[in-house]
């Protein structure tokens, strides 16, 4: 669990308006990694280790935007 999440358990994720994107962010947040807004309504998932942060948009600019945000989590240690 990322150490900013184990610090504050009352501490809820962040909703996104776009259903793709949220379950994104749910599954980041399911696994132990801290999220949260970003000044842009883009929330920013911080993975347990503090490898790298993934920004994830509040609505996707392409079709592929799920798809490459998804590897990039996954990269970052998401697992399947």
């Amino acid at each position: 669990m990322h150490p900013k999440r184990a610090a504050d358990h009352h501490t809820r994720r962040p909703k996104l308006p776009n259903k793709e994107m949220d379950e994104l962010v749910a599954r980041a947040w399911a696994q132990g990694w801290w999220c949260e807004r970003a000044g842009n309504q883009h929330v920013k998932c911080y993975p347990p280790n503090d490898l790298r942060m993934v920004p994830i948009p509040s609505t996707p600019s392409s079709s592929r935007t799920r798809a490459n945000k998804l590897s990039a989590l996954k990269r970052s240690g998401l697992k399947a």
